[in-house]
């Protein structure tokens, strides 16, 4: 049997069965270089008839293409850091909308002391001012009459 060997572009040969072993035991041929034997068909070295003793010839496992095995893609981790962000999300929304109305309970409440007023138009600026200097504000004003005559009418308030 006469084989060639292709390599970068070049065949070298013929070469038979015990040279071609000796070449590539020595590294000169690598046994995936490409080889043809019958003329035809360009292989490898590897897969040339009686190239390998079939002691030595490693047995391929040949996978038929529709069963190539499929690689599992472990989609656990990304399921439960979305789960955990979901849940952080939910107590978050949950913690605001039943945290503000609670603390707003807590809130010490403003109590109010409330006073209604009536001063004379000729002192109505001068009572005023001594209502603000006792911490009391203007909550309303309006006109009105009384038996003394022309006055205003105002609501006053202050914190107790």
């Amino acid at each position: 049997m006469q084989i060639y060997v292709h390599i970068s572009g070049k065949n070298y040969g013929p070469y038979s069965i015990d040279q071609l072993r000796e070449y590539v035991s020595k590294g000169s041929f690598k046994s995936n270089s490409q080889a043809c034997y019958d003329g035809k068909n360009w292989v490898t070295i590897s897969d040339i008839p009686g190239f390998v003793k079939a002691a030595e010839k490693p047995k391929q496992q040949t996978v038929p293409a529709q069963q190539k095995p499929k690689k599992k893609i472990n989609n656990t981790k990304i399921k439960n850091k979305m789960t955990k962000i979901q849940a952080n999300i939910i107590i978050i929304l949950l913690m605001a909308l039943l945290g503000f109305p609670f603390f707003g309970f807590l809130k010490p409440s403003t109590k109010w002391e409330y006073s209604v007023e009536s001063p004379m138009d000729a002192f109505f600026i001068s009572s005023m001012n001594g209502y603000g200097k006792d911490g009391w504000e203007l909550v309303s004003a309006r006109r009105a009459s009384g038996p003394l005559g022309p006055s205003y009418e105002c609501i006053l308030k202050r914190k107790k």
